[in-house]
């Protein structure tokens, strides 16, 4: 039955169009042409990334004082990916933005070296996501996409493509730092920190194009500053708080324990992190880096207090991605199901209100199957030997 639906396709006159495809984007757009129905306030978010540009371009601090009207805590060479679309009326400019993003993560997914089934499976999984995430007119996809094309770009020995993307998350999100674990798998390593090195510079510079060398210099350190101060305030708001949807928020909010520390999840974390990582042999299975690309994706919600609902389209992308990699049981079929329930259907109109906002919300619930694949994934690359598993498959 699965299969039927993924291998579906629709026809339009002489064009066929794979269903999974055709879902992925009529979502988006749905979503999109939904907000700008509503009005300015629900799409308010481009807005904020428009004033954004408006204030590096004008030399305007956009982390101080105006920080709490316009709520941005993208680095300075976020405004020259959104400085495109400001050429364009409001309205345009967001319904373009959305469609970019869209695109964006379905090409990334797309260069992923697994089976077309796969790919589909994984938009199919992650349609939902992708359209919360567009409904609040959010960078996420973008973000998601930049991060597997990271890792597609090192599978390709393609270094120079790799570490752009890794540099302009790094640049934009924070998030892009994760990719640094993607040079344990590069072929060409010297290229890579090499590459990595110009396109730091070239990027850290560029913004000064619009404004001045001295500006963006003072306001990356501000901007550094501006993401401390938002995740101690993402803790401190509890369950009153829309962020701290993560490992850490399910434990603050379900024992009502504010000062639990996320240290306590990092060090062990990245300590399963890196052990699998000093066997070098598995390197040459390509499920085994997959996995780490599948973690990388997850781990950068459900460990960060600045994860939202529109988040976790990159969680989910995640454990789609640990889905499509093993054979199907109970085991791998309930588990993505309870990720399609709680985490994707866990804040839409088909719960009550009441549920949402106390539950999946409040008690960051939304995030629990995400951590579940998390755990799952590290279990399975500590205690798998993958290069025993080439042996068998030969």
């Amino acid at each position: 039955m699965i299969k039927k639906i993924i291998n579906k396709e629709l026809h339009f006159g002489k064009h066929k169009i794979a269903f999974a495809a055709f879902l992925w984007f009529a979502l988006a757009i749905i979503a999109v042409t939904l907000e700008l129905l509503r009005g300015k306030e629900n799409y308010w978010n481009y807005y904020i990334y428009q004033y954004f540009y408006q204030h590096i371009h004008s030399f305007t601090n956009p982390y101080i004082g105006i920080i709490n009207e316009f709520d941005c805590h993208y680095g300075p060479t976020f405004s020259l990916i959104i400085a495109p679309f400001t050429l364009f009326t409001p309205w345009l400019g967001c319904f373009l933005w959305c469609v970019c993003n869209t695109w964006f993560l379905y090409f990334a997914i797309n260069k992923l070296a697994i089976k077309d089934d796969a790919k589909k499976l994984i938009l199919l999984i992650s349609a939902i996501e992708m359209m919360t995430s567009i409904h609040s007119v959010q960078f996420n996809g973008m973000v998601t996409a930049w991060m597997i094309l990271a890792f597609a770009y090192v599978e390709e020995n393609n270094e120079k493509a790799a570490t752009f993307f890794i540099v302009l998350g790094t640049l934009t999100k924070i998030f892009g730092i994760t990719g640094l674990t993607f040079f344990l798998f590069s072929k060409n390593k010297k290229q890579f920190l090499l590459w990595l090195i110009i396109w730091f510079v070239v990027l850290f510079c560029l913004p000064m194009l619009i404004s001045s060398p001295q500006f963006i210099i003072d306001i990356y350190g501000s901007w550094l500053n501006d993401v401390l101060h938002k995740n101690g305030v993402n803790i401190t708001l509890g369950t009153g708080g829309m962020q701290d949807i993560s490992f850490g928020g399910i434990i603050r909010r379900l024992l009502n324990y504010q000062a639990f520390s996320d240290v306590y999840l990092f060090v062990p974390f990245i300590i399963l992190y890196v052990i699998p990582l000093l066997k070098k042999y598995n390197y040459t299975n390509p499920i085994f880096k997959q996995l780490y690309l599948a973690i990388t994706l997850i781990t950068v919600v459900v460990l960060s207090s600045s994860s939202e609902s529109p988040t976790f389209v990159i969680a989910v992308v995640g454990c789609a991605l640990w889905y499509v990699l093993h054979k199907k049981s109970s085991l791998t079929n309930t588990t993505i199901l309870l990720v399609f329930i709680f985490t994707s259907l866990g804040t839409t109109d088909l719960f009550p209100s009441f549920i949402r906002s106390h539950y999946f919300i409040g008690k960051s619930l939304k995030a629990l199957p995400c951590v579940i694949v998390w755990l799952m994934i590290l279990w399975e690359l500590n205690i798998k030997n993958f290069i025993e598993i080439d042996k068998i498959n030969q």
